[in-house]
């Protein structure tokens, strides 16, 4: 009975042992690859090196650059150097440049240590506006950044009853700013027409404002253009286009209503 008893300690500390000693080998390997995961990761010899910038006519090389190291700062899972050339993030990188202001389509590769970073940028075309608040339009229709207090008609306004002006939001449907800029630029070819406000109303009519205040308000639905030429090009209306006028009004099928000042 006591040599059993004897037996059953003695096994029990050497399970005890065997357990101990499996817990520092495991300890030892997972720390051990944790450091050589962490050295390797952070050697020079695997480690970006350089950045280099493609694309834009006017945002600054030197932010995005400046943007990306930002990015390849830290460690990932606190042991992978984001600068290492294998695993660095790259989807970070690209969220990090295109929230840079006008940058788009934001592009990222890796040839060796060197990080390639493209991208497109916007181009103000217009201006969606609320009151004094602008954002600039691009030519498809999206409000991509907030823009500054600007004097004078460089750009056509846009304004929407609708909808508040938001920057990094699709203003205009493509469709609807190709057919504003057409009828803009015929008016100006053939009647040498300035337009430089266009309101799109609640009842989804659209409004197109001359310099001096004359409106021309058409309707989706109507041929507004070709009415409107023929209004102008009519004996009764031509001198409309030299004349002042506060509003021909081409909504409404076959009546058109004209009123001068």
């Amino acid at each position: 009975m006591t040599w059993r008893r004897s037996r059953r300690r003695r096994t029990k500390k050497t399970s005890l042992r065997h357990q101990i000693l499996f817990g520092v080998l495991f300890l030892g390997l997972f720390f051990g690859s944790a450091y050589g995961i962490w050295y390797g990761t952070h050697h020079p010899m695997f480690r970006i090196t350089d950045v280099s910038i493609e694309g834009g006519a006017t945002v600054s090389h030197e932010k995005v650059r400046d943007a990306v190291w930002t990015a390849l700062e830290g460690d990932q899972y606190l042991l992978i150097s984001k600068q290492f050339m294998y695993l660095y993030p790259q989807e970070e990188i690209q969220t990090v440049v295109s929230d840079i202001s006008r940058v788009h389509d934001v592009e990222v590769s890796r040839d060796k240590k060197t990080l390639h970073v493209s991208f497109e940028e916007y181009i103000p075309y217009a201006l969606w506006c609320e009151s004094d608040d602008c954002v600039f339009l691009t030519q498809d229709g999206y409000g991509f950044d907030t823009a500054p207090s600007l004097e004078g008609n460089i750009f056509v306004r846009y304004v929407t009853e609708t909808a508040s002006t938001t920057p990094h939001t699709q203003a205009l449907s493509t469709e609807a700013m190709a057919e504003a800029t057409s009828f803009i630029s015929a008016v100006q070819s053939a009647f040498g027409f300035h337009i430089v406000r266009v309101v799109y109303t609640r009842d989804g009519d659209v409004v197109y404002y001359r310099t001096d205040g004359a409106a021309l308000m058409t309707s989706p639905d109507e041929p507004s253009l070709k009415k409107l030429e023929t209004i102008l090009t009519s004996e009764e209306f031509a001198h409309l286009i030299t004349a002042p006028f506060e509003y021909i009004d081409v909504r409404f099928g076959n009546r058109v209503f004209v009123k001068e000042e």
